[in-house]
């Protein structure tokens, strides 16, 4: 093995610790009113709904898209 720079097992109680000092943690937090937790949830909705939509759409054009040769190019004409 080649040089090390870990510290052995009989350095490590010589080292420094660092002590922390106990705090109290005091969580305050204020409960949603009723209108803020309908708002929310109508603005839900309507994220969720938008999403479908595009899901939606996004499948149909697929569906639409699925027969149709894109990009083809026409027969050349002919001599």
């Amino acid at each position: 093995m080649g040089q090390t720079n870990l510290p052995l097992l009989e350095e490590l109680p010589w080292r420094h610790t660092l002590t922390l000092r106990p705090t109290i943690t005091v969580e305050s937090r204020l409960i949603p009113s009723v209108q803020t937790l309908e708002a929310e949830r109508m603005f839900e909705s309507k994220r969720l709904n938008k999403i479908d939509l595009e899901n939606k759409t996004a499948q149909q054009t697929e569906a639409d898209l699925k027969g149709k040769r894109i990009g083809a190019r026409r027969p050349l004409p002919p001599f």
